[in-house]
């Protein structure tokens, strides 16, 4: 969450410098990667395009995995007690991660759905199906 060039002050601690920030803050980057993938998909669904389906099962699945690395990082930043940590950024991403999986098996799991027996017999009796349930 706190990316760039800017120290943190610590108290009782020497100020730190985070050697893995470029200056350039996270959230510039992650909105390049994420942000024009989620609009297209976002005007897509309000157009209605046939497309749109597909991005919005790739976009939820992006925003599944991407905010609970990010609060496994916070949460490893305070047991590690690095100096850059914040006990506020790992409350605020995990019930982020949190919200972002449930939104996530809301749309998946129609995917993993199961049929009830009476609708696979149906569909066995169409030919639609060429084998059983084990």
């Amino acid at each position: 969450m706190r990316s760039g060039p800017y120290p943190r002050v610590c108290p009782g601690r020497q100020v730190a410098r985070s050697p893995h920030t470029s200056g350039m803050p996270s959230v510039v980057i992650e909105a390049g990667l994420a942000g024009v993938p989620t609009v297209a998909t976002a005007v897509g669904l309000f157009r209605r395009a046939a497309w749109s389906g597909t991005g919005l099962y790739a976009v939820v699945g992006w925003f599944a995995l991407v905010p609970v690395s990010v609060a496994a990082m916070a949460i490893v930043m305070l047991v590690n007690d690095d100096p850059h940590a914040a006990t506020s950024d790992a409350v605020v991403l995990t019930v982020a991660a949190a919200g972002f999986a449930l939104v996530t098996w809301l749309l998946y799991r129609k995917l993993f759905a199961r049929p009830s027996p009476a609708a696979w017999r149906r569909k066995q009796k169409k030919g639609e199906v060429s084998r059983t349930w084990s």
